[in-house]
């Protein structure tokens, strides 16, 4: 499936965890944004319109909000059955990957050398925070989500990106190796 159609899925498995305003399931995409999942500001809002249009979600104005009185979702036993039965599909891994840094340097031999060390050397700094970051959501998990049942999950996710981004910052060490050698 495209990553477009997801949107809706990413949407659900939020709130098959537990009922959020618009504004916490865009916090929990800024969250794991780095780390499996991105989805568009923009995107957040319509989508979960076009949910509770389709009954998959339902919402309720939260009283005890003040003035702006935001609105809870919820995920109906439709949109649980919906996303159910997504989850069992086979998983598509038809998406290409966008990296600015690769396709630069696949032309580096057009820029400045000094200019590609710096494009390599600022994603090795990228890295090493998402490291940072990363460690500070795993902390997160083994703290709040003790004895939940995502808990485990969550941490096999992020463990994955735990080995993605230590193979990336050895790559990178090695790119610099090899183009100060050049």
């Amino acid at each position: 499936m495209a990553r477009e159609n997801n949107s809706c899925y990413a949407i659900l498995s939020l709130l098959n965890k537990k009922e959020l305003s618009g504004y916490g399931v865009k916090a929990l995409f800024e969250k794991i944004a780095h780390f499996y999942w991105s989805e568009s500001n923009a995107q957040i809002y319509p989508m979960l319109k076009q949910l509770e249009d389709q009954g998959f979600v339902e919402s309720r104005l939260d009283e005890s909000s003040g003035k702006r009185q935001k609105r809870i979702y919820a995920i109906t036993e439709s949109g649980r059955a919906h996303l159910m039965q997504w989850l069992m599909q086979p998983i598509s891994y038809g998406a290409k990957e966008r990296n600015e840094l690769l396709l630069k340097l696949s032309s580096g031999f057009a820029m400045d050398k000094v200019d590609v060390l710096q494009h390599v050397n600022n994603y090795i700094t990228h890295l090493q925070m998402l490291q940072i970051k990363l460690a500070e959501v795993v902390s997160h998990i083994s703290v709040d989500h003790n004895g939940r049942e995502d808990q485990d999950y969550l941490l096999l996710v992020y463990r994955y990106n735990e080995k993605r981004l230590k193979a990336e910052l050895e790559w990178a060490k090695e790119t610099v190796q090899a183009l100060q050698a050049m």
